[in-house]
């Protein structure tokens, strides 16, 4: 199945477009130019899901040296809870993606846990990985000092149309509410 685009505008579409074709004809693990990947330095600040694990399993095979600072204090939304839908997804991604071992983030990847990504200690040890790169996928919401250590290299991860959706799940209110259009899948 080839990605979807429904959710981005016109101009993103066409850089996403444009840039996925130019990473299919690049050899593994270098860009289009033939730069290698394996010098960025790139860290990742999650929560401990099943769904993040995958992702930072598939950032390690062409970024070897991701680091990763896991927000261990952050609760979920309850009407996830309620549902019972976020068991079930965790159980299925579970099986699909580690044949159904409860696989850490920190098996597959150097790991700090902070209770909130925005104490003085994850700020420090943040700041001293000296990343060239921050993707922040399912955190709480992130404070100035920490969007100040890499202002243009910060990037946040929605499944869901962040102008509609805020917060964690994002994904999964936008399928709770049939707006299937918010989803954004770049897979």
């Amino acid at each position: 199945m080839g990605p979807s685009w429904r959710g981005l505008s016109p101009r993103l579409r066409k850089q996403a477009v444009g840039s996925q074709a130019e990473q299919i004809q690049a050899p593994r693990g270098t860009d289009f130019r033939g730069r290698s990947f394996s010098g960025v330095n790139l860290c990742v600040l999650t929560t401990e899901t099943p769904h993040h694990a995958y992702f930072v399993k598939s950032l390690r095979e062409k970024f070897p040296g991701t680091r990763v600072f896991c927000e261990t204090g952050i609760s979920r939304q309850p009407a996830s809870r309620l549902c019972g839908f976020e068991k079930q997804r965790d159980e299925w991604e579970w099986a699909k993606w580690f044949k159904g071992e409860k696989t850490p983030i920190s098996v597959l990847a150097p790991t700090e846990n902070f209770p909130t990504l925005n104490s003085s200690e994850a700020i420090g040890c943040l700041r001293a990985a000296r990343p060239d790169i921050i993707l922040v996928f399912g955190t709480g919401i992130l404070q100035e000092p920490i969007l100040q250590i890499r202002p243009r290299g910060t990037f946040n991860l929605h499944g869901g149309n962040p102008e509609e959706y805020r917060g964690l799940d994002t994904h999964l209110w936008a399928i709770f509410e049939r707006k299937f259009n918010d989803l954004i899948d770049l897979s």
